[in-house]
């Protein structure tokens, strides 16, 4: 479930509008070379959030930026340039363990939650920085 007034059209929309801005389309955003594109991006300071939903994300995540040499930089873009949402207490820790602090943690572990979490968090954080 979605905040009010977000559907599935709406969140397909947006990563449609996400991916196309890093040169990726939908239907190619699969598969390792994703996910090395999506670590430069993060690095490079492209990315404003990333939302996390499970363990395996985080993990994968950090072996394919491992792979290329760009953990550490990685950790250092999640913690200090992107503001980073994990979808409850397990993708949590995931992440703290791999040297991430979850700037946004949900109280109840859904994806609508997660989403309204994020939301709120941009609302109380404009302007700041």
């Amino acid at each position: 479930m979605y905040p009010a007034g977000i559907d599935q059209k709406d969140v397909t929309l947006l990563a449609e509008e996400t991916l196309k801005h890093i040169g990726l389309s939908l239907s190619s955003a699969t598969g390792e070379e994703f996910v090395k594109s999506l670590v430069q991006e993060l690095i490079q300071k492209r990315v404003d959030a990333i939302a996390f939903t499970n363990e395996i994300q985080c993990r994968h995540l950090f072996r394919v930026a491992d792979d290329i040499g760009l953990a550490r930089p990685l950790a250092l873009a999640l913690n200090t340039d992107t503001i980073v949402a994990a979808i409850g207490p397990v993708c949590a820790d995931s992440l703290q363990g791999l040297g991430v602090t979850p700037d946004v943690i949900p109280a109840q572990p859904s994806m609508g939650s997660m989403v309204t979490a994020l939301a709120e968090y941009f609302e109380l954080t404009e302007g700041l920085s």
